[in-house]
């Protein structure tokens, strides 16, 4: 599976936070979870921006 590049980041409506990863076999979403790993999503969320 190849990576695109492009992961995109999303506050949901339903006050999710989520990242989306576009690949050559297709996308998906995976929910960021602050509250329970606040240091892992933070430098997460950093790179990808």
């Amino acid at each position: 599976m190849a990576f695109e590049g492009d992961a995109a980041l999303a506050d949901a409506a339903n006050g999710k936070l989520t990242a989306v990863f576009h690949t050559s076999m297709g996308d998906f979403e995976c929910e960021l979870f602050e509250e329970k790993a606040p240091l892992t999503v933070a430098n997460f969320v950093g790179l990808v921006r």
